[in-house]
């Protein structure tokens, strides 16, 4: 539900669709956010180390129990603050999309298990999972997701 391409950092239209949407599901639900890296970027992440991202689409899906589009938002514009895995990538990727997700629709690992049966790669491992005990929240795709809707 809801999506979009966003900017480098959320313009007040972005911001309102984002929240609309949110309002949509109680803001509350799942999300996933869509970073396109144009060459390799090494990315060191909390305790997790260092890894090396290729050159593509990374999708990092997250949940929000409460104020869904605040952590969206958040995740979009980016920050100085590495409170979670995303921010860190955040700090050296732009988001090129969003969508949000109702709740009905699953867990979070489960989404993250339907994009790699789609065929997405989990990279680094470890990633964005420090919560649970699947391996990772974030994936890679040589080409973009289908509702991001931008042409590299």
């Amino acid at each position: 539900m809801g999506g979009g391409r966003a900017p480098s950092f959320p313009s007040p239209d972005v911001a309102a669709t984002v929240r609309a949407a949110a309002e949509a599901l109680d803001d509350r639900g799942f999300y996933q956010v869509a970073f396109y890296a144009e060459r390799a970027v090494c990315l060191a992440f909390g305790c997790k180390g260092e890894a090396t991202l290729p050159p593509g689409w990374y999708v990092y899906t997250g949940s929000a129990k409460r104020a869904l589009a605040a952590r969206v938002l958040r995740h979009l514009a980016g920050g100085r603050a590495r409170r979670w895995h995303v921010d860190f990538l955040r700090a050296r990727l732009r988001p090129a999309g969003w969508r949000l997700v109702p709740r009905e629709a699953g867990t979070e690992c489960g989404l993250v298990d339907d994009l790699v049966r789609e065929g997405a790669l989990r990279h680094p491992p470890g990633f964005g999972a420090s919560d649970c005990r699947c391996r990772g929240h974030l994936t890679y795709e040589p080409s973009p997701p289908p509702w991001v809707g931008a042409k590299r």
